[in-house]
């Protein structure tokens, strides 16, 4: 083959390679959620693990007077949040986001202030068929603990990491208090419990530019706290 088109084609290549990576986190941010999907319900097979990309149940909380209570039968796990609070499954990610949303003053790309819907989330859900599913965890499978351990171990001065036990049915898992290293300085609370084979990550609010102006009447820490008290496993379908 001539060397010149050769050399047009890689950099082709090259250049087709670039936008896939710049279109894939353009885009990373706006999954539509199990609500704003449309179509028919689909499964999606993982890991030998059906998930079905249906809305949740939610339904008036027992746990918490005036809070909702969040049912996920094919995550197998419930939880209460606060009545005004919205919550948005991504079945694919296996991702389930609580939080609050209102119009925020921030600075478009001209410099010129608008208003934009902002979401601000307090408890973020993340599930996780087994082990190796857990991050540069493929090949060794680490156990749970021993995965923390080598991620997170040693510590900075605040930063916690040790056993705990919470929700309703005073499950063992573990707490990690860790700083977070970009933007605003704070302790993220992300909690970690195993049932099963599947492992659930519950994180906290991390703190932002654009939700540092927020407009809220909730301590999210406090809600927080609230909220993995009344975390139960229920039976999945």
């Amino acid at each position: 083959m001539n060397k010149k088109i050769l050399f047009i084609i890689i950099i082709l290549a090259i250049f087709a390679f670039i936008f896939s990576l710049y279109f894939f986190q353009d885009n990373s941010n706006n999954l539509p959620s199990d609500k704003q999907q449309n179509g028919d319900n689909q499964n999606v097979i993982e890991n030998g693990i059906e998930f079905e990309d249906v809305n949740s149940t939610i339904t008036e909380s027992t746990e918490i007077e005036g809070w909702k209570n969040y049912v996920d039968e094919v995550f197998g796990f419930s939880i209460s949040y606060p009545k005004d609070w919205f919550s948005d499954r991504y079945s694919m990610n296996k991702v389930i986001l609580f939080g609050e949303q209102n119009y925020v003053d921030v600075k478009n790309e001209s410099g010129v202030m608008e208003k934009q819907l902002i979401m601000k989330i307090g408890l973020t859900a993340k599930i996780y068929n087994n082990v190796s599913e857990l991050w540069q965890n493929e090949e060794e499978k680490l156990n749970l603990e021993d995965w923390l351990n080598k991620n997170y171990l040693p510590l900075s001065e605040g930063e916690v990491l040790e056993p705990f036990i919470f929700g309703t049915g005073d499950y063992s898992g573990f707490l990690l208090k860790k700083e977070k290293g970009v933007g605003v300085i704070k302790l993220i609370d992300i909690v970690y419990v195993q049932n099963g084979n599947l492992i659930y990550e519950l994180t906290s609010n991390v703190p932002g530019i654009s939700t540092s102006s927020f407009p809220t009447t909730y301590d999210y820490d406090e809600v927080f706290n609230k909220m993995i008290e009344t975390f139960k496993f229920i039976e999945k379908q």
